[in-house]
This record gives structure tokens, sequence and C-alpha cells, in this order.
């Protein structure tokens, strides 16, 4: 009868100590899941820090061309020399007395 209830108690010992090394390896690959993968993982960080860092170049770019236009904004409605420049060049505008060539590469 000893020996039955020590086999029991020994079989239960062994069930336990695998149930918490099963439990163990679950739980750990739970974390590195959470701590690599998935929505909150570090590697969904890195690449939300990477957009950010992105945007935010995109952003200053955006700013200097906007300050860039609104300042051809203002010259283009105050600087007479400025608009003359612009038909001139882009338009190719000339006074009554000048002749414009247009020279096209071949």
């Amino acid at each position: 009868m000893a020996r039955g209830k020590l086999l029991k108690s020994v079989r239960h010992r062994i069930l336990l100590n695998r149930a918490r090394q099963v439990l163990f390896w679950v739980v750990g690959i739970f974390l590195i899941y959470t701590f690599f993968g998935g929505p909150f993982g570090f590697i969904h960080y890195q690449k939300l820090k990477n957009r950010q860092a992105e945007l935010l170049l995109e952003s200053r770019h955006l700013t200097a061309r906007a300050a860039d236009m609104e300042q051809q904004i203002h010259r283009l409605q105050f600087d007479t020399l400025y608009i003359e420049k612009v038909a001139r060049e882009r338009y190719g505008f000339a006074r009554p007395e000048e002749r414009v060539f247009k020279i096209t590469p071949h």
C-alpha cells in the first residue's frame, strides 16, 4: 500500500513538473512574441519610429516649399523686375523692339 502511494506521489510530481515546464515555455513564448512582434512589439515600434522620422522630414520639406511659394507670390505681386523676368523666361514675352530666339537641343 505504501508503495502505491509513493508511486502515485512520484507520478503526481512528474506531471506537476511537466505542467510547470509547459507553462514556463508557453509564457516565455508569449512574452517573446509580445516584446518583438504583435501590435505593441519592438519591431512595430521601430517601424512607427521610422515612419515618424520620414513624416517629420517630409513636413520640413513641405514647410520650406510653402515658404518659397509664399515668397514667390509676394514677388509676383509687388516686384516688377521679377514679374518681367518670369514673363520673359516662362512665357517668351519680349518688348516690341526685341526678338525672341528659342534654341532647342538636338
